[in-house]
């Protein structure tokens, strides 16, 4: 478990998410757990909790006709620290871009948003446990609060400027997961895929063009306030 505290780490995650990712990669990491290794520590407990009390809990619920797919499915919710991740993942290119000039922690790295979907993967398994309480009427609204008040601590926006540019990221990730679902069912789904995909293309070049314009646009208004600020 390492000299760091494990426990003080997580309790820091639930009351001051924000706060905790920015002393991490800003190079506080004394009194920090390391994230990558309390991900899989939480997911490990999870799993435990799940089978100890025969709950069900799935990442994904989708299921397909196509065995290839299906099993996909099927690892990710066997492996719900990396499956966790995985989707954690779409967000690091969104916030890099939305979150660019934030106030409080400006232009972060690549890397860095790595560190920071780590930590809130791991927040939301932990958000997990609310549907476990039978409260999985809450479960998103709660979710959805816990992921605001990270991302306002940790970049410094108002509520309003947080929510809009959560908004925006959120919604960017979506699209992103969206291609390479569409891209991925066609590569399975069809022996001749560049004929097949070729006759998707306008449906295709619809996402990717509203995927560019919210970054861009979100990027743009980031960058003319940050100037309004500086001047």
């Amino acid at each position: 478990m390492d000299s760091r505290s494990f426990v003080y780490t997580l309790f820091q995650l639930l009351t001051r998410p924000g706060y905790l990712v920015r002393d991490y990669i800003s190079g506080r990491r004394q009194v920090s757990f390391p994230p990558v290794k309390m991900l899989v520590i939480v997911s490990l407990f999870t799993f435990i909790v799940e089978s100890a009390f025969h709950l069900d809990n799935e990442i994904l619920t989708l299921k397909t006709n196509i065995p290839e797919i299906d099993k996909i499915i099927k690892w990710f919710n066997d492996n719900k620290s990396w499956g966790t991740l995985f989707f954690q993942a779409f967000y690091i290119l969104p916030t890099w871009v939305v979150f660019r000039f934030a106030p409080r922690y400006p232009r972060h790295t690549l890397p860095e948003g790595f560190f920071v979907q780590v930590f809130l993967s791991t927040l939301s398994l932990l958000l997990t446990f609310i549907d476990y309480l039978g409260l999985s009427v809450f479960e998103n609204i709660i979710s959805t609060f816990f992921f605001l008040i990270a991302y306002r601590q940790l970049f410094g926006y108002s509520w309003w400027g947080t929510l809009w540019r959560c908004f925006a990221t959120a919604l960017s990730a979506l699209l992103m997961m969206t291609i390479l679902l569409i891209v991925a069912f066609y590569i399975l789904e069809h022996d001749n895929f560049i004929y097949e995909l070729a006759t998707y293309l306008e449906f295709l070049g619809a996402f990717i063009a509203s995927l560019a314009l919210i970054l861009t646009v979100s990027y743009r208004i980031s960058l003319s306030k940050s100037k309004k600020t500086a001047d």
